[in-house]
């Protein structure tokens, strides 16, 4: 069942224990100085594909996920990690990271979207997302990011019902880069069977109405085979 309404994932950063694989995921960005458009991975396992920006919804749903721009600065280098946990599956090949700004004026969201498909007749158990952010303008405190299950873009469910939204925004308080660790397991369905896409959203808001930027980078999806 697939649903337009975005069901909002709560960003952890406390220890947690996973079991899974980086199945797929982005670090370096081609399109410098220009929005994200259809980005391929920089990792992915064997039998699935993905792309990130704003070719997962074609610019329409819910506004344009690509970002503003490609910028010439990636996080942590001396760490090469998805968030906290994971290590990248490859070598960095240009020093980039996205961009995502919040018109305070208008109260803007900034969207980065990220999509992966099973090519396989194996299914997958969907785990977690990771990725790393930096505040790079704004007030602190009153901006904020958060990962969303884009539904109208994704076969799974839109479970526990459409719209679900578990408490918590990360809003960061320091203009430093932070790891982003979100487990999935808030949605019922986390089951991938072969021929069916998966779609997220990393998106960027304000509580007040000074316009804010951040950067994200090294983006991974985790994932395990299904019993």
């Amino acid at each position: 069942m697939r649903s337009l309404k975005v069901l909002l994932l709560s960003l952890s950063f406390t220890s947690i224990s996973y079991a899974g694989t980086v199945v797929i995921s982005w670090h370096s960005f081609e399109t410098m100085g220009e929005a994200v458009t259809n980005e391929a991975p920089d990792y992915v396992a064997t039998g699935l594909e993905g792309r990130m920006g704003n070719v997962v919804v074609n610019n329409r749903i819910g506004g344009a996920g690509g970002g503003k721009e490609v910028v010439p600065e990636n996080s942590k280098m001396t760490e090469l990690k998805y968030g906290r946990k994971y290590d990248l599956k490859s070598t960095p090949t240009s020093e980039s990271s996205v961009m995502l700004s919040s018109d305070g004026s208008a109260q803007q969201l900034a969207r980065l979207d990220f999509m992966v498909t099973n090519l396989t007749d194996k299914p997958l158990t969907l785990e977690s997302i990771h990725f790393d952010c930096k505040l790079l303008y704004g007030v602190i405190g009153e901006t904020w990011v958060q990962v969303s299950h884009l539904s109208g873009r994704s076969d799974l469910e839109s479970k526990p019902w459409p719209g679900f939204v578990p408490s918590g925004k990360l809003h960061l308080q320091a203009y430093t880069w932070h790891d982003g660790d979100v487990p999935l397991e808030e949605m019922d369905d986390l089951i991938l069977d072969g021929g069916e896409t998966a779609a997220f959203r990393i998106e960027v808001g304000i509580d007040g109405e000074t316009a804010a930027g951040f950067r994200v980078d090294n983006i991974a999806i985790v994932a395990t085979e299904a019993p």
